[in-house]
């Protein structure tokens, strides 16, 4: 393996990973990019999986992606994140209303504004659906909420 991340085309031009340097005219960089690296977790337990999170990160994520229900318990899941730096995918079984309100619960409690959080929670039963297998006629109507 080679120690160097420099790479030539056969054509000769030279290439590097995105980390290390950007294009010489920098077309499109911003302060913040587009583009996240996310990391995705099916939640289990909180506390492993903030473990799991918290390693993520430490190794260069910046973005997470967690499938959990609404009986997960979100502050130990999230418990040392800094949330106002990453992006942040809650997808959700069961009720997405309760878990969005207890992650606005979660951000005021560590004192973070609601408009420094970036991410999504996704209440999609279809996804759910095609995911583990069972349809919840239900969860249809809380789209509505």
């Amino acid at each position: 393996m080679s120690e160097t991340t420099k790479r030539t085309y056969p054509h000769g031009t030279a290439v590097e990973p995105l980390y290390t340097s950007g294009p010489q005219n920098n077309p499109g960089f911003r302060a913040q990019p587009w583009w996240t690296m996310v990391q995705e977790h099916l939640v289990e337990k909180e506390f492993a999986a903030n473990d799991w999170a918290l390693e993520r990160l430490n190794h260069g994520a910046s973005g997470l992606l967690f499938y959990l229900t609404d009986e997960h318990y979100l502050p130990r899941i999230l418990k040392d994140i800094q949330l106002e730096y990453i992006n942040l995918g809650l997808v959700i079984e069961g009720s997405g209303p309760a878990v969005m309100e207890a992650l606005l619960h979660h951000a005021h409690n560590e004192i973070i504004p609601a408009s420094k959080l970036r991410g999504f929670i996704n209440i999609d039963p279809v996804e759910i659906a095609a995911r583990t297998g069972i349809w919840h006629e239900e969860k249809m109507y809380e789209l509505g909420e």
